[in-house]
């Protein structure tokens, strides 16, 4: 949903129930500006690209540590000593 600042301030508590369901950008002459959504949404976004996942997020939209392999070198433990 997308919507003006003045229509916004006008409409302010409705909106904010509103955007537990979907996110509202907010314009400002004719240009985004903002977006509302909840914090569900928000958790989730910033899990989903690397950032840090609260509790509130949910164990299966958390990455796994060990999914990210690190490459090591191919070097023998016995050549190591």
């Amino acid at each position: 949903m997308r919507i003006s600042s003045a229509d916004f301030l006008e409409n302010y508590e409705a909106l904010l129930d509103k955007a537990l369901s979907e996110p509202i950008t907010i314009t400002r002459d004719g240009r985004d500006r903002l977006v509302v959504l909840s914090v569900e949404e928000y958790d989730r976004l910033k899990c989903a690209t690397g950032g840090y996942c609260s509790s509130r997020t949910s164990a299966l939209n958390r990455p796994r540590p060990w999914s990210r392999q690190r490459s090591r070198p191919n070097t023998p433990i016995s050549a190591m000593s």
